[in-house]
């Protein structure tokens, strides 16, 4: 259960609307008057949790004497790790500010869902404890990878990270 008044309401309600839309093929029409009963595997308690992890840890930050940068946007989503089942998402501030303060904030970004650059560390223990199961030896094992990635401009969607800078 969501109210108007939660700050990632209308986020869920987009990302809800959107994947009928795309998936199953309904029309905004057929959702707003067809009768549907929808629900969704979104947790409140764990959501009011969540932004209130979010911004004890950005008050935290500014006690420190330090902001975040203008660019330096944050996401967050949780996962039953059993089902994949999103159990709450933190897809930004809220929407409920002014327009003026809204587009500083790109408040209408859906940073767990939309955002180009994805919540990615959020899906780190999924991959150590798959790589734990099918053998891997967390003591003993060594990242082979290039230290150096870069995230390519959005002109070149399809190319994730590049270890050549001119990519």
């Amino acid at each position: 259960t969501t109210s108007s008044n939660d700050p990632w309401s209308p986020y869920i309600m987009n990302v809800v609307a959107n994947e009928l839309e795309g998936i199953e093929h309904l029309t905004q029409q057929q959702l707003n008057t067809g009768g549907y009963k929808i629900v969704t595997t979104i947790s409140r308690p764990m959501e009011v949790e969540l932004y209130r992890a979010v911004n004890q840890n950005v008050k935290l930050i500014h006690q420190e004497g330090f902001t975040l940068p203008s660019y330096a946007m944050i996401g967050a989503e949780l996962q039953d790790p059993k089902t994949g089942a999103m159990i709450a998402m933190y897809p930004g501030r809220g929407q409920n500010m002014s327009a003026a303060q809204c587009k500083i904030d790109e408040c209408d970004l859906n940073t767990a869902v939309y955002a180009r650059e994805q919540v990615g560390s959020s899906f780190k223990p999924y991959v150590l404890a798959t790589a734990v199961n099918q053998g891997m030896n967390v003591q003993t094992s060594i990242l082979n990878a290039s230290p150096k990635l870069w995230v390519p401009p959005d002109s070149d969607p399809m190319v994730l990270s590049a270890t050549d800078k001119a990519k």
